[in-house]
């Protein structure tokens, strides 16, 4: 879903694009592939298809144009923005003292937080290394 306009209309614009590249392709690759599956009458039923295509998927294309840009319209005006996380949470030390962000421990820390079912969730991050083996050793 998008954010705000801009995004809905550039996500609506791919979405009529696909839809009238996929109509105009369809004229060619319909019959081609109906003609590979059933012979002759495959190749009939193709060029109805490919026929419908050109009609039908541009059209489709631009109607999520319309739903997607009056969405982002509607996300733009009532606010509703996502919230997406930039960085790893920070690593508290058992002293929950506030120290400068350290990459390495928000790291180590939100690993011990989803390893094993969440069993190590309170425990506190000394540090981490990863093995030759690719393993990740937490201490």
């Amino acid at each position: 879903n998008p954010n705000n306009v801009i995004e809905g209309i550039s996500i609506g614009g791919k979405q009529l694009g696909k839809g009238i590249l996929n109509g105009l392709t369809g004229i060619v690759t319909s019959p081609v592939d109906g003609a590979k599956s059933g012979g002759f009458f495959g190749l009939a039923t193709g060029v109805a298809q490919g026929i419908m295509g050109v009609a039908v998927k541009p059209g489709v294309g631009a109607l999520d144009f319309a739903s997607l840009a009056t969405e982002g319209l509607k996300s733009t005006a009532s606010g509703e923005f996502k919230v997406v996380r930039c960085r790893t949470p920070r690593g508290f030390g058992p002293d929950r003292r506030l120290t400068v962000y350290n990459v390495e421990k928000a790291i180590g820390q939100s690993l011990l937080r989803i390893v094993d079912d969440s069993r190590y969730f309170d425990e506190w991050h000394l540090f981490h290394f990863i093995t030759v083996n690719d393993k990740v050793v937490l201490v």
